[in-house]
């Protein structure tokens, strides 16, 4: 009964800010709604950022309230917002939000069309629907541009991003699949994705890799190569694996170790990094 009770008042409180209801205090679970509450000047409302989130406004830094899927259960309740924003996948969380009483919004992040929704959803919510749709507008006119550069030319070169690895070895190496925002920026540079599976984020042996065998890999490691450096990572793949396509013709590259890799704003610097690593050549 009393959780009954819990869900039924945090749904009374999703909705009465949905309604209407400015939130003047929120907590920001993910780097990237993080970074579209600053890009469209609602950061004034941030109580509290995860430990992941990226602060480049002049304010003072919100408490860091712990990691993205894994936030201090403690620290929530004491900053005590009127909404919280995360993930649909943070299902343990959003479970103790609605025990909690406390109202949030889960927003989707896998698509390029979910990073336009999702500006436009904070636009609505703070009240800066004008500022919203600018930077959906500045996202799109940057993709068509970026789509206009580049000559297509058939056989399209197949690219595999590789988003996950250890360092000194190739093992469990985590690739990007064809849902996600990331593939849909290698279209439209005018490139292939080598993986073609169903998988989200295919987790892809030695022998994976040679059954692909792209034209050029794609290393976007920021938190390995900040500790280990992109020279460093591009060694592995000498040694691990001589044999493939893309390590015999050179073809390895390491993205930036400040470049950031979420569906956010961040995309306008993302697919610059992109394009300049792709068409090297």
């Amino acid at each position: 009964m009393r959780k009954l009770f819990l869900f039924v008042l945090g749904f009374i409180l999703s909705f009465a800010v949905a309604e209407g209801k400015t939130p003047s205090r929120v907590l920001s679970l993910t780097p990237g709604v993080t970074d579209m509450i600053q890009a469209i000047g609602a950061e004034h409302t941030l109580a509290g950022i995860s430990d992941y989130c990226v602060w480049n406004s002049s304010l003072p830094v919100p408490p860091r309230i712990g990691k993205t899927l894994s936030p201090s259960k403690e620290e929530i309740l004491r900053l005590k917002p009127d909404m919280v924003f995360l993930y649909v996948e943070q299902q343990n969380i959003i479970s103790f939000l609605d025990q909690a009483g406390i109202s949030y919004k889960a927003f989707h992040h896998q698509k390029l069309g979910d990073i336009y929704d999702t500006l436009y959803q904070l636009g609505e919510i703070f009240g800066r629907e004008a500022e919203a749709a600018d930077q959906v507008r500045r996202i799109k006119a940057l993709i068509l541009r970026t789509e206009k550069s580049v000559v297509c030319r058939e056989p399209r070169s197949r690219i595999l991003l590789i988003v996950g690895r250890e360092p000194g070895s190739l093992k469990n190496i985590y690739a990007v699949g064809t849902g996600d925002f990331l593939n849909e920026l290698l279209e439209s540079l005018c490139v292939e994705n080598a993986y073609q599976g169903s998988l989200p984020y295919p987790r892809l042996s030695l022998e994976g890799l040679a059954a692909l065998d792209p034209d050029l890999i794609v290393e976007i490691l920021p938190d390995l190569a900040k500790v280990y450096g992109t020279d460093a990572l591009k060694k592995d793949w000498l040694r691990g694996a001589p044999y493939l396509r893309a390590v015999r013709d050179g073809k390895i590259r390491e993205a930036p170790a400040d470049l950031r890799v979420e569906p956010s704003t961040a995309v306008i610097d993302l697919i610059h990094a992109l394009k300049e690593m792709i068409y090297a050549d």
